[in-house]
């Protein structure tokens, strides 16, 4: 039985400048770390002959976000970096509250953005890049939205003034506060969203 998405994962060739943007700008909570070399069973198992990687596990409301620094063998985008329409994963969406507050946040602590939040109606969202340069999405939705985050994480609060932190029951991690989750919205749907720039 599958039960959901547990976590994405990100590699990197900094992982305390990755670590410090997720956990202390972000907000995630850091619940593991660990480190590998000379492990022919991981290398077994990951499919990558000779690994050596630190790893860090964080909680991400409703999911994980895991972080690797390989030390070996030697990563890289040899291609530049990815657009949103390239194959493979391109991206992870942050669930807000106050879009625009987030977004000059995130902007101050070394995020970039393509544009200002879009707004759709019951969904705001806007692409950019984290300062690993890998895309990311943040994104508010109406409660009564058809993937809200209240429907994946019944604790989640709801709150009556977005504007209003003060107006946040504090049963969600901090950020996540009265969050919604986001996948593919109909919205979105027709729409292209512009190719993120590189830092």
């Amino acid at each position: 039985m599958i039960r959901g998405i547990h976590h994405a994962a990100l590699c990197t060739d900094d992982l305390d400048r990755l670590l410090g943007f997720y956990r202390d700008v972000v907000g995630f909570e850091e619940v593991a770390r660990s480190e590998w070399e000379a492990t022919p069973r991981i290398d077994e198992i990951i499919g990558v002959p000779g690994s050596s990687a630190r790893q860090v596990m964080l909680k991400a409301g409703g999911a994980y976000l895991e972080l690797f620094q390989y030390r070996a063998p030697e990563g890289g985008r040899p291609t530049g970096s990815m657009r949103p329409f390239d194959r493979g994963y391109t991206h992870i969406c942050l669930d807000v509250v106050d879009i625009k507050a987030e977004h000059a946040r995130l902007t101050a602590a070394g995020a970039s953005f393509n544009c200002v939040p879009g707004d759709f109606g019951a969904i705001k969202a806007v692409y950019g890049r984290d300062p690993d340069g890998n895309i990311i999405e943040i994104q508010e939705t109406a409660p009564d939205h058809a993937f809200a985050y209240e429907k994946v994480n019944p604790r989640a609060c709801v709150c009556e003034d977005l504007a209003s932190p003060q107006s946040v029951t504090p049963t969600a991690p901090p950020v996540l506060q009265g969050s919604r989750q986001s996948l593919s919205s109909p919205a979105w749907r027709g729409r292209s969203p512009e190719g993120g720039r590189g830092r």
